[in-house]
């Protein structure tokens, strides 16, 4: 006797609760809605947001290196010729494979700055974003701090 008035106590809660929340979102118009327009979107950019370098060798071979470009790189570096720098960086890291971004992350990293010491913000943010797209952690954290 005592189960049966349970189980009767039991299923009048569940069907009582049950019809509680089925009904408690009934109606609720709370909110509003509106339009958006973004009107002409190809307004809104500017050439620097567009910017991408091409990587030549990005599916032909898997790593780039090619030691007269490096050893030029480092003169220049040396010599604090950033101007010089720019150009013949901006074409050593378009020839990067697949394995040079998570090998060579310095490079991209010293392209970026010098972007950004020129002025080109957006660019350096794209190669920031493609440096932490392929970052390794501790060994990027490494590679960097060897600057």
């Amino acid at each position: 006797m005592r189960s049966l008035s349970l189980s009767i106590i039991f299923i009048t809660q569940f069907i009582f609760f049950s019809f509680q929340t089925a009904t408690a979102q009934k109606n609720k118009k709370n909110y509003t809605t509106r339009d958006i327009s973004l009107g002409n979107p190809d307004s809104l950019k500017t050439i620097d947001e567009n910017f991408s370098i091409e990587f030549k060798n990005l599916n032909k071979i898997p790593f780039y290196q090619d030691p007269k470009q490096l050893a030029l790189i480092r003169k220049l570096e040396d010599q604090k010729n950033y101007a010089e720098l720019l150009p013949v960086l901006e074409n050593y890291v378009s020839n990067f494979g697949i394995n040079n971004f998570s090998q060579n992350p310095v490079l991209l990293w010293k392209l970026a700055q010098l972007y950004e010491n020129f002025g080109s913000v957006n660019k350096a943010k794209s190669l920031y974003r493609i440096i932490l797209k392929h970052h390794r952690g501790k060994e990027l954290r490494k590679n960097l701090t060897a600057l």
